[in-house]
């Protein structure tokens, strides 16, 4: 993220292609918020108009990565969140370790409910869910989606899986709730 303002300042935008910025924390939107202005003060359109905030569905996993627990993340999000779409930004969310954490192993599906639903409830025009380390099966993937779904709707879900049996019949419970 510390090369953020050198990218912005010199790519080349397509017309009709987003480009999210990741951004952790309120410090980091409001550079990201600098630079925006900085730019199109000098070439008219700004290049960003979408963030992705991020935080996971563990609480070790989250620490590890933010120095944050989820529930202390997700009040510093709400603050990003809010003044991203008071300027006027879309923002993604994204839960990571929806299947299992490194450090605290498997994870409860309502777990990352509860968190996909504090960012959708917060802003997020929609949520991902992550399959950090890859240990998603046909089971474990089906668990996931139908505890998710019966609070989020499916069009407010995207969903990054790494099948750990590697098989393709992962994707036919994608195919159900679409």
């Amino acid at each position: 993220m510390a090369t953020t303002p050198e990218v912005l300042q010199t790519m080349k935008p397509w017309q009709g292609v987003s480009y999210p910025v990741l951004v952790p924390n309120v410090k980091g939107l409001e550079n990201l918020l600098q630079i925006i202005q900085a730019s199109s003060v000098a070439e008219g359109t700004p290049v960003v108009n979408e963030i992705a905030v991020f935080t996971a569905a563990s609480d070790s996993f989250n620490k590890a990565n933010t120095n944050k627990n989820v529930a202390e993340s997700l009040v510093e999000l709400e603050k990003v969140v809010k003044k991203a779409t008071e300027n006027g930004m879309r923002v993604r969310g994204y839960v990571s370790t929806v299947i299992t954490c490194p450090f605290e192993g498997l994870i409860d599906p309502k777990r990352v409910t509860e968190v996909a639903k504090a960012l959708l409830d917060m802003g997020c025009y929609e949520i991902s869910l992550g399959d950090t380390v890859g240990t998603g099966t046909n089971a474990s993937v089906r668990r996931l989606l139908e505890e998710v779904l019966k609070v989020l709707p499916a069009d407010k879900i995207a969903v990054r899986v790494l099948p750990a049996d590697s098989s393709p019949s992962i994707l036919s419970h994608f195919y159900r709730y679409m």
